[in-house]
């Protein structure tokens, strides 16, 4: 009964948890796809999150801000 308990409550709980953290990074590659200005800051800060997560999380996120910061994306990003 207490197992049941426990998973009706951690199933949506992590369903929130996943949601949170998916959606910013989902807004973010749309608005790269359509070179919005906001979306390049957004996925910025996003790859600094993605740091923290050893080991692919850390060698995505530092491409991620190399690719990001040079000066051609910066004038794509430009308009």
């Amino acid at each position: 009964m207490a197992r049941a308990v426990a998973t009706s409550v951690l199933g949506p709980l992590i369903a929130v948890i996943v949601a949170v953290f998916s959606v910013p990074s989902i807004v973010g590659g749309i608005g790269l796809i359509k070179r919005w200005s906001w979306a390049r800051y957004l996925v910025l800060i996003l790859s600094v999150f993605s740091l923290t997560n050893v080991p692919v999380g850390t060698a995505m996120g530092v491409y991620s801000i190399w690719v990001l910061m040079h000066d051609e994306t910066a004038e794509l990003f430009a308009s």
